[in-house]
């Protein structure tokens, strides 16, 4: 009888992990977009000083590194186990 229950419950398990891993992806592609079309947007495209666009330019490679780290540590924590 425990075997039963095993099989029905490791299909919605694996399941779950495979759709939190998409859900996951999916959130950083957005996050990753948004940063690049709103952050190198004005880098490229701004009438303002060279100053102004270096600083800006800083601001958005911090954030990338930023997000780079979280989702480094996020695909270490959501790594297969076994």
């Amino acid at each position: 009888m425990n075997e039963l229950l095993d099989i029905e419950v490791v299909p919605f398990f694996i399941k779950y992990e495979e759709m939190k891993k998409m859900i996951g992806n999916l959130i950083f592609i957005i996050l990753f977009f948004l940063l690049s079309f709103f952050g190198l947007g004005p880098v490229l495209m701004a009438d303002g000083t060279s100053r102004e666009r270096m600083i800006t330019l800083v601001v958005v490679l911090l954030l990338y590194g930023i997000l780079i780290y979280i989702f480094y540590r996020w695909k270490r924590r959501n790594r297969p186990r076994g």
